[in-house]
């Protein structure tokens, strides 16, 4: 089970890999094309490589994404920043379960419970297909003591498994998939 876990997470590698190194070299062909009628001369066209290559591959300062300062917050127990962080991730691209997960686990842990409850039934409305958000809607629920809706999610996990196991064959679907197991039974 690990090594084909493993072998699933190196293919997303290198495919990113390939896609990025595919997009610069479009981008390379393009700069040096425009670039082509300017340059008379070799030194020039040498110039012209030594800054396409130093702006290649010097690194530029970029503001870290909202997501990204949530997850480091919420690492660092600051729970408040988290928060907030995550609520600019949602609002951000509202279609992704990381920051929606960040928001419900920062506000339970600053004893924000009813708000906690209120931004997993959102996230449940919002993402239906996702394991994640059910499992950790599952938390809040039997914190609450809802035992009837902490079920319920946890069955609606069981059955997106068997309906749609293709879809979960991430990381973090499938540690969710594996955290549901024991808790079914």
């Amino acid at each position: 089970m690990h090594s084909s876990i493993q072998r699933q997470i190196n293919r997303a590698r290198s495919f990113t890999f390939l896609h990025r190194n595919f997009h610069s070299s479009l981008a390379t062909r393009a700069f040096l094309a425009k670039l082509g009628p300017l340059v008379e001369n070799g030194r020039e066209k040498i110039r012209a490589w030594i800054i396409l290559v130093l702006l290649l591959f010097c690194p530029i300062a970029v503001p870290a994404e909202p997501f990204e300062e949530a997850t480091e917050a919420l690492g660092k127990g600051d729970y408040a920043t988290a928060a907030t962080k995550a609520i600019e991730a949602i609002e951000a691209n509202d279609w992704k379960d990381g920051p929606r997960i960040i928001l419900v686990r920062a506000l339970m842990a600053q004893g924000k419970y009813k708000e906690a409850d209120e931004a997993a039934v959102k996230a449940l409305q919002k993402l239906k297909q996702s394991v994640r958000i059910r499992l950790e809607a599952n938390e809040v629920f039997r914190y609450h003591g809802d035992a009837n809706r902490s079920i319920a999610v946890l069955a609606e996990i069981n059955q997106l498994a068997g309906s749609r196991g293709w879809a979960y064959r991430n990381a973090p679907d499938l540690v969710a998939l594996g955290r549901t197991a024991p808790k079914l039974g």
